[in-house]
């Protein structure tokens, strides 16, 4: 997922910022122009009736990811987000709950501020011209009782594209020490974005989904993508080495799904896996331009981890339900419980996405349903 300046135009119901018309991009004609769907959520096939969404916390905290770490003291969920926008100095936000309902952002024991997970980054790293490194959306997963391990996006010294970086920590909270080394860049394909993980059971093997950022390339308004032609933004599945810090050499990636240009916007990105234990393989993604109300988290099924994976439709998108507003949802992590799933997403428009934890269903025959959050209280940042 993308980070950049609140758009300030607005063009049939896709947002274009007023500094690219001024500089005199031409808009789309008007064929290709994007049709202003509607906000009623009856649409979204994935939500329960009656359903209701409420943030679970009242802080910026976009593109979340979450993690549950078991232990003989107490068990908890993690989740860890985007940097905010007002601190570009803080990389990496951390959030902890102990029941999925009620999450308490982690603040620094010494100073008071924000806790980052990610204090230090590897000198691959390097600021753009905002001076911001765009470090974006963590991922974190346990691989042994005291060993955390964390991939991340970061604005890179590579063509001025986003690679995807590697950390690891002895406490799930950090701090996390980067390799020195990106992970992986394809600076050629517009570099890669939005790491996600997945281990197969049977092999214990894991595996690195991302997106190919093909966006990067293209210069066609907000997201680069708001007309045609729709540059390729594949999800790939890559297989890593046994401590998760290495690709596995002889291992090439997998292409998993690609954009359906106009019917994408000419986007899909932050996949997230899960397989249910007696059904199909799930795959999340959001699709869409995250700067609009286009922006929707989807899911897709299949019967083998290396696809092919067939569309089953939009789980959420912008709409009203239960009298609260959701703008914009996306950036989904998904992971198994027992029977169920649980789901940690944003929704919002910059500065403001907010995180949300929901419940949902699955039946054998690949159906998905949101069942509404659960967050019971709202955390406030302290200052």
């Amino acid at each position: 997922m993308r980070v950049r300046h609140l758009p300030l135009g607005l063009f049939n119901g896709a947002l274009i910022s007023q500094s690219l018309l001024g500089a005199g991009l031409a808009a789309p004609p008007e064929s290709d122009k994007s049709d202003d769907s509607s906000a009623d959520p009856a649409g979204s096939v994935g939500v329960a009736e009656n359903s209701s969404f409420e943030a679970a916390m009242s802080v910026p905290f976009a593109d979340p990811s979450m993690m549950y770490v078991k232990d003989f003291r107490a068990s908890s969920y993690y989740s860890f987000a985007t940097r905010p926008l007002s601190n570009t100095g803080h990389h990496i936000q951390v959030a902890k709950s102990t029941d999925f309902a009620t999450w308490e952002y982690q603040n620094n024991v010494v100073s008071g501020g924000p806790l980052d997970a990610l204090p230090n980054l590897p000198p691959w790293v390097v600021p753009t011209a905002a001076n911001d490194t765009e470090v974006w959306a963590p991922v974190v997963f346990q691989t042994l009782p005291n060993r955390f391990i964390m991939y991340f996006t970061a604005h890179s010294d590579r063509e001025n594209k986003h690679c995807l970086g590697v950390a690891t920590s002895r406490d799930p909270v950090g701090p996390y020490e980067p390799k020195n080394k990106p992970l992986l860049c394809q600076e050629d394909q517009g570099g890669v974005i939005d790491a996600a993980v997945y281990q197969d059971l049977s092999t214990r093997a894991w595996y690195m989904l991302y997106k190919v950022d093909g966006n990067a390339l293209a210069h066609q308004g907000e997201c680069n993508t708001q007309w045609p032609p729709f540059p390729s933004t594949p999800i790939m599945l890559q297989e890593m080495s046994l401590s998760g810090t290495w690709i596995r050499l002889g291992k090439k990636p997998i292409k998993l799904l690609d954009n359906n240009g106009q019917d994408d916007h000419g986007i899909v990105e932050a996949p997230s896996l899960v397989k249910a234990p007696d059904g199909p393989y799930f795959l999340f993604f959001s699709r869409g331009c995250y700067l609009t109300d286009q922006y929707t988290i989807s899911y897709a099924t299949s019967d083998k981890l290396e696809g092919p994976y067939e569309r089953r439709g939009d789980l959420l998108k912008t709409g009203v339900y239960g009298g609260e507003q959701l703008f914009s949802p996306g950036g989904a992590e998904v992971h198994l419980d027992g029977d169920n799933l649980k789901i940690v997403f944003h929704a919002g428009l910059e500065p403001d996405r907010l995180m949300y934890a929901a419940d949902a269903t699955y039946d054998s025959a690949g159906k998905v349903q949101i069942q509404g959050s659960v967050s019971k209280v709202k955390a406030k940042l302290r200052n």
